[in-house]
């Protein structure tokens, strides 16, 4: 059986690449000890500009099983145009707060 393929997505731009590079590590490690390879952003090589690497990860996110949002994604503009695509093209989403996984935003979102 092929294992899972998850994209992770959250807030990078705006961030420290130190703090974004911890978050997105501990989503990695999370993931890939429940048997599923990520595909990480932090660890892509980065492009010229900001719509080339957003061209680039749409192109990852349409070969991978489901998107995983990370606390803050919505903080993040190209986040946003991620959860978008992967909606219009059908991939399961996934909300992640660093520690509990669930599908659903309103469980996501506590009170």
């Amino acid at each position: 059986m092929e294992k899972r393929k998850i994209y992770l997505c959250g807030q990078i731009s705006g961030m420290s690449m130190k703090s974004a590079k911890v978050k997105f590590d501990a989503a990695q490690k999370y993931f890939n000890e429940m048997g599923m390879i990520c595909c990480n952003p932090c660890r892509q090589f980065s492009l010229e500009s900001w719509e080339d690497n957003l061209i680039r990860d749409l192109m990852i996110i349409k070969r991978c099983d489901a998107v995983c949002l990370l606390d803050g994604w919505d903080n993040s503009d190209e986040s946003r145009i991620e959860k978008i695509f992967s909606e219009r093209i059908c991939k399961e989403i996934l909300y992640f707060d660093g520690k509990e996984i669930t599908t659903s935003f309103k469980n996501y979102v506590k009170s």
